[in-house]
Order: structure tokens, then C-alpha cells, then sequence
């Protein structure tokens, strides 16, 4: 998903920098048309062309007419080496699921930050554990599962930002925290969000807008019951989890509204009798619409928030030997790239062709890839904590 761009793509003062002399013979505006459909790797070179084109590229408005426009879309995952001691950041053309995905990696060293796992005993190296939390505008918001540390993140253009650590709530004790992140296009501003559990179906949440160095307490999650998962699901400005309490998951969708910071419930399709349990069941984002897999099936909310615009829109026929966990991306033909897993154990990713009725695996250079749910983002020049 991406926000909308500004109907100019320069502020005044790259304006003005516009009217001397450009290195080529071409008008300024077909200049800046130009740049802002080039790869985000090509545009950083090309900031030490001139200091026009530092300027015009630097500008925050020509970021977003980019991010309109980008076209290049990666799948990213993160995993933790243990013989290099560190994170590590595995990214795709997403393109490459076609062709051939196990020679096409590009791997990045995670940030460093101040909770490094170096500063603690190998056996404990799990507690530091990155997952990623979510991918949106090109930016990858990256977060501890057992201590609240949270690291946003640009890769196309090597800029990060770890976020300050907030006051945990008096009774919080150890156990997975929820987060969520995203884009509050009213007020045009990025927060996360996380949910402490400090007490049996109680918890307290807060939440950090970019751009600020505070967290601020919000209204604890409703209905006493907890978040399902490690993160949240943005969608429409809202953050979205499915209810757990009782070792069940509920029959709605709990969402957060970025803008007004506030719950209301979504309901979820109508399964007939058949009552899912929490493991087969998760959300995700399909063309911009919120969709939930449950078990073999996958279910798309057409309109956001409205009961009756839930549609089937797959299940799986193929091999009852493994169930579906994550939907991860639709392509413009339909094809659908879905998470799935063996025995509950072991991951994979499949491509379903509608069309055709084929569904295939795909192949990864390194198995280590599917330790954390791949996530697919766009390119952009996005750097909204600068």
C-alpha cells in the first residue's frame, strides 16, 4: 500500500534550484519526471550529480510523487545467524518468485542498535530475537518479541531509526508482545503501537508516533481479552488483531484506528459449524483489503468493516498435508503468494494460479528465510523520522 502523493513534487527552495542550468538539455519538469520513476538505489548515486539533483532527490514532496509512482516491489524476511552473531536481512525481487528465487537474494546486515545480541550469553540469544512487525511506504518496522526495542527502518536508502524505549507498565512480566505499524494519513504521520500483557486478560497499550521521542498511554485492549500474535495488521489507518482469551480466539477482528486512536470490532465471516481454533487462523492484506486465512481457506473483506463484503476467495485442494498461515501478496493476474506450513512446523511459500488451478512451491536460497514471515514492501525514498 501507499500513501497518495502532493500535486507538485518539489518544495520552493528545490523550486528555485531548478531554475539554473540543469546537466542536460531537458525541461526541469520532464527532469523530475524522469527521476522519480527510477529505481531508489540509481536516484542515491545520482545525488552527486549536481547540487540541483541533490536537492530536487532530497526533497520530501519528490519522495513521495517516487513512492506514487515506484513499481519495484521486494519480499523481505529477517533471521537471526548464529555463526555470525547477528541479524540478518534477506530480500527478493518480488518478480523473481516467477523465475528463479534462489539465486536472486540480496542480504543486509540489520542496523546495529544498543540491545545488541553480542551483550548476551549465546544460550539467552533468543530473548533478542528481531521479527518483523510490518512493511509499509517502503519502511520496515522492526521489533523484539520479549523486551519492547522497536527499529524503523528505510533498507533502499540505509536510514534507520531506533525508536526510545517506554516506561513498561508496574506488573508487566515477560511473555510475546504484540505491535503494530502504521500510517495515519489524516494527520500524515507513522505510529507504532504495542500491547503489554501485564496480568491474566489484562493489558496496556501505547503508542509512538515518528517524529516524537515519547510514548504515550492509550485505552487498554477492550473485552479484557489479549492480541493474538506477535504484530498487528495494518490496513484503511487501522491496526487489526484477532482476540484470544480463554485459549480461544474470539468471533471478531479487534481494530485501532491510528487516527483517532480508538477500537471498534469487526466481524468475521460466516463460518457455518465449523468453529476455528487460534493456530489456523491469521489476517493479512490483499490489495489493500483486510483478509484472514482460516485453516485452507482464504477470505478477503472487499469493504473495510462491512460483515457482508467478506468473499472466499481460495481454498486449498491441492495438499490437505499442510495448512495455510499468512497471505502475503496478490498480483495483478490474480495469482496469490501464500505462507503455508507442513505438521505445523515446517514453512513454505506457494504460488496459486487461479487460472490455470496450479499451485507451486518456491524455492529459497536459504531456509533460514522462512523463520519469520516474509513481507513484501515497495522501494521508496521515504525517511518520515528525519
Amino acid at each position: 500500500m501507499k500513501q497518495q502523493s502532493h500535486a507538485r513534487c518539489y518544495s520552493s527552495t528545490t523550486e528555485e534550484a531548478l531554475t539554473s542550468p540543469p546537466p542536460t538539455s531537458l525541461p526541469s519538469d520532464l527532469v523530475v519526471e524522469i527521476l522519480c520513476r527510477l529505481p531508489a538505489k540509481f536516484l542515491l548515486q545520482f545525488r552527486s550529480v549536481c547540487k540541483l539533483w541533490n536537492s530536487l532527490i532530497s526533497d520530501s514532496k519528490f519522495a513521495n510523487k517516487h513512492l506514487h509512482l515506484s513499481t519495484t516491489h521486494r519480499i523481505n524476511s529477517v533471521y537471526y545467524s548464529y555463526f555470525l552473531r547477528r541479524h540478518v536481512f534477506e530480500s527478493y525481487p518480488l518478480d523473481s518468485i516467477f523465475s528463479n528465487i534462489y539465486t536472486n537474494a540480496t542480504q543486509l546486515e540489520c542496523p546495529p542498535n544498543s540491545f545488541d545480541v553480542d551483550y548476551y550469553p549465546l544460550e539467552r540469544a533468543y530473548d533478542r530475537l528481531y521479527s518483523i512487525v510490518a512493511c509499509f511506504n517502503g519502511i520496515v518496522c522492526l521489533a523484539y518479541s520479549y523486551d519492547c526495542f522497536v527499529l524503523v527502518w528505510n533498507p533502499s536508502i540505509g536510514k534507520f531509526k531506533e525508536l526510545p524505549y517506554p516506561d513498561k507498565p508496574k506488573f508487566y512480566y515477560i511473555t510475546i508482545l504484540s505491535y503494530g505499524f502504521g500510517y495515519d494519513n489524516v494527520n500524515d504521520n507513522y505510529k507504532v503501537v504495542v500491547v503489554f500483557p501485564y496480568s491474566v486478560d489484562k493489558t496496556h497499550v501505547m503508542v509512538h508516533t515518528l517524529g516524537t521521542n515519547f510514548w504515550k498511554s492509550v485505552e487498554k485492549f477492550p473485552l479484557s481479552c489479549d492480541p493474538l500474535g506477535r504484530s498487528g495488521t495494518f490496513v484503511s489507518g487501522t491496526i487489526n488483531w484477532l482476540p484470544f482469551k480463554d485459549k480461544r480466539v474470539l468471533s471478531f477482528i479487534v481494530s485501532f484506528d491510528l487516527r483517532t486512536e480508538s477500537y471498534r470490532k469487526i466481524l468475521q465471516p460466516d463460518y457455518g459449524e465449523f468453529v476455528p481454533e487460534a493456530e489456523l487462523l491469521s489476517l493479512g492484506v490483499l490489495r489493500e483489503c483486510l483478509c484472514l486465512i482460516c485453516y485452507h481457506s482464504v477470505w478477503i473483506m472487499k469493504e473495510f468493516g462491512n460483515k457482508d463484503s467478506w468473499t472466499k476467495i481460495f481454498t486449498n485442494t491441492y495438499n490437505s498435508c499442510f495448512c495455510l498461515t499468512k497471505a502475503i501478496y496478490m498480483f495483478e493476474d490474480d495469482q496469490l503468494l501464500l505462507e503455508a506450513s507442513y505438521s505445523r512446523v515446517t514453512k513454505m511459500l506457494i504460488l496459486h494460479d487461479p487460472k490455470t488451478g496450479t499451485t507451486k512451491f518456491i524455492n529459497f536460497k536459504n531456509k533460514s528465510t522462512l523463520d519469520s514471515s516474509p513481507e513484501v514492501c515497495v522501494e521508496s525514498l521515504i525517511s518520515p523520522w528525519s
